[in-house]
């Protein structure tokens, strides 16, 4: 019933990438990006469950600071970070392990032992989940149910609950809860209602296309996501996410010169 893993790879290079989604795709779900501008925007998105980082982007120090702005957050310091570089220097090694990094591997890179190193790492991680969010919760009743315990599993089900489009109520039915006890929490969690943060998540899905796809149709984004037309995508985003997608920004003041 659980979501697969997610993995997000940040890297320079187009070939980079796709040798990284070659190697876990199918097993987990993987997103690439290549700028670390980007990173932390598709962080609260996209909301990964390990990070495999280039050190080295943009600038000399982009993957430090990145790292070091990554893990000095409550909300992201226990997702795991390996990092990728062709510096052997001992100074940023230990440097990178200080700022939280779990491992640090040295370039060329051998796949076969990154594979077994990013499986090692996300089999505990589901342990974990599985151990905290299914064993304890099925069959408990309802006042012993932890409003957090609930709010983990529901993020768990999210791909599963917005493929499939599910309604408020038909969530509630999934989690087991009442959906009067399911608006509640949510309310109290995230001072939205329940199709409010249906429809937040579902943006935040489409942010994730958009940032890890510079040459995505948003129309194909609208399709995705079952949007009636751009204007309602455009104007949900700019409420929920806070700001308009830079690259439809363009194309619509592209379309205003047009009429004019």
């Amino acid at each position: 019933m659980y979501n697969r893993l997610r993995v997000l790879i940040i890297e320079e290079t187009s070939d980079s990438l796709k040798k990284f989604e070659d190697l876990f795709n199918g097993e987990y779900e993987v997103v690439g990006i290549k700028e670390i501008k980007d990173a932390l925007q598709m962080c609260e998105a996209y909301r990964p469950n390990l990070i495999i980082q280039n050190l080295v982007l943009g600038s000399e120090n982009s993957g430090l600071n990145f790292l070091k702005n990554f893990k000095s957050s409550e909300k992201y310091k226990h997702i795991p970070v390996l990092i990728i570089s062709s510096s052997s220097s001992q100074e940023t090694l230990t440097e990178s392990l200080k700022l939280g990094a779990s491992d640090y591997i040295i370039k060329p890179l051998n796949m076969s032992s990154i594979q077994l190193k990013v499986n090692n790492m996300l089999v505990l991680i589901a342990k974990y989940r599985d151990k905290k969010m299914l064993a304890k919760f099925y069959g408990v009743p309802l006042e012993e149910k932890s409003k957090n315990a609930v709010m983990n599993l529901l993020e768990n089900m999210i791909e599963e609950i917005i493929e499939n489009d599910f309604s408020p109520i038909e969530v509630a039915e999934k989690l087991n809860i009442g959906q009067g006890t399911l608006t509640r929490w949510i309310k109290e969690q995230f001072n939205l209602t329940p199709n409010q943060y249906l429809l937040k998540r579902k943006l935040q899905k489409a942010q994730v296309m958009l940032l890890s796809d510079k040459e995505i149709k948003y129309k194909d984004v609208c399709i995705k996501y079952n949007f009636r037309a751009v204007a309602d995508f455009t104007h949900s985003y700019e409420k929920y996410i806070g700001k308009l997608p830079t690259r439809l920004k363009g194309e619509e003041k592209t379309t205003k010169k047009q009429k004019h």
